[in-house]
């Protein structure tokens, strides 16, 4: 897929630099994924985002 992912990408994992206020478009394989409730009992999920070039955790956070 990832000919059809490059279309929509803003770039890889690799190239990734912090720009404040700048929106980015990632994509790559879920490696690994773990969850926990916080002190508030909201649920926050740790992915590992793999997209060959290199990975990166990404926290999601339920909505309250």
């Amino acid at each position: 897929y990832e000919a059809d992912i490059s279309h929509f990408i803003s770039r890889k994992i690799i190239d990734l630099q912090a720009q404040k206020g700048e929106k980015l478009v990632i994509a790559g394989l879920v490696v690994a994924m773990r969850t926990m409730k916080t002190k508030k009992g909201s649920t926050i999920c740790f992915l590992s985002l793999d997209d060959r070039s290199a990975r990166i955790e990404v926290s999601l956070f339920s909505k309250s």
